[in-house]
């Protein structure tokens, strides 16, 4: 099993109908800039945005499944703060880009 440590950026949901004609609901978790997916919903709706969580499971193929997440209780690891950038960096690679189209455009 791997374990996989970061801080929950976007909870999505999703629901509809499998192939077995059976209803389902699917929570997806922005985590460390890709996407990790379950259909349990003791985990879909146990964590929000803002949670610094460890999550483990497996590849699959080209799925990752998700056994397990838990809440990480204290600070969060500069590995992680890193991995993604702050809103101001952010803000400032935005302002960059719109710069440089605008230049383009002269």
């Amino acid at each position: 099993m791997d374990k996989i440590k970061g801080v929950i950026q976007k909870v999505e949901t999703s629901s509809g109908i499998d192939r077995n004609n059976k209803p389902y609901k699917r929570w997806v978790f922005s985590i460390n800039e890709k996407k990790y997916s379950t259909f349990e919903e003791n985990i879909g709706t146990s964590f929000n945005p803002g949670e610094f969580v460890e999550m483990e499971g497996e590849q699959a193929g080209q799925y990752w499944n998700m056994q397990t997440m838990k809440a990480l209780k204290g600070e969060i690891p500069q590995e992680v703060k890193e991995a993604k950038p702050s809103n101001n960096e952010t803000d400032n690679l935005l302002r960059q880009i719109l710069a440089e189209l605008k230049d383009g455009d002269n």
